[in-house]
């Protein structure tokens, strides 16, 4: 049986050298990138719409400006941006009248990424925030009335599905932390899988200073476009079955 396996690289605009080394990813076995609507340039959007990797959503509350004006300033930061924590706290999420407000801000999003000429095929969010409970049904409906793919967490697959909504079999999101980017422990991953589709959350990007203004994850996305642009992993995760894939198939 055929598996597919689709390395997703997150947060495409958060910064020049994120989306550079994302860009640098795909000529190895990336093939699928998320877009930071509120942060990406015009610039990084042509260039990515030229490379032909598969491009999603990377659905946003938690770093840089909202794009929607009525976004409540109760949930902003000193400076007008999102308030991180107050977003990744679920409780938050509780009133109807904030999540309406989130609602109007991923579409927001949504149509700037039409604006700069993408076709979506998947949603997801960073640092997962449409897995809050409270936030999901939302992404959920998104995702069904666009027709895209949704990531999400094993436990959600058969809810997601039912809604009439594509996810893969499995998340992988092991490779993540500076002492799991290298090679042997992707691979050792990969082998463990369970699933005929699954996708591979990876965080590759070139450091610059407007990186380490907005992430604390820096130097290990470095580390990460090492393995992922090396040859030979993708000669190895081949020859153990896997069809490199992005969503867009």
């Amino acid at each position: 049986m055929t598996r597919r396996v689709i390395f997703n690289a997150d947060d495409y605009g958060l910064s020049p050298g994120v989306s550079a080394g994302i860009l640098a990813a795909a000529e190895g076995v990336v093939g699928s990138t998320t877009v930071m609507a509120n942060l990406v340039s015009q610039l990084e959007a042509d260039f990515l719409r030229r490379s032909g990797v598969s491009v999603g959503a990377h659905l946003t509350m938690t770093v840089g400006l909202p794009l929607s004006d009525e976004y409540p300033e109760e949930l902003r930061g000193p400076y007008g941006g999102f308030n991180k924590e107050l977003a990744l706290d679920a409780a938050t999420w509780r009133d109807d009248a904030r999540r309406e407000a989130v609602e109007r801000e991923w579409r927001a999003q949504l149509r700037r990424l039409r604006e700069l000429g993408f076709e979506l095929d998947h949603l997801d969010s960073h640092h997962h925030a449409h897995l809050l409970g409270p936030l999901l049904p939302i992404a959920v409906q998104l995702a069904r009335e666009r027709g895209l793919a949704l990531r999400t967490r094993p436990a959600k697959v058969s809810p997601v599905r039912r809604a009439g909504v594509l996810t893969p079999d499995l998340l992988i999101e092991g490779y993540f932390g500076i002492t799991n980017v290298g090679m042997d422990h992707l691979l050792a991953l990969l082998d463990a899988a369970d699933g005929d589709v699954v996708e591979v959350m990876c965080h590759p990007g070139r450091v610059d200073g407007l990186l380490k203004l907005r992430s604390g994850y820096v130097a290990e996305r470095e580390a990460e476009l090492d393995v992922l642009s090396d040859p030979r992993l993708k000669q190895e995760v081949r020859q153990r079955g896997w069809i490199l894939s992005g969503y867009r198939w």
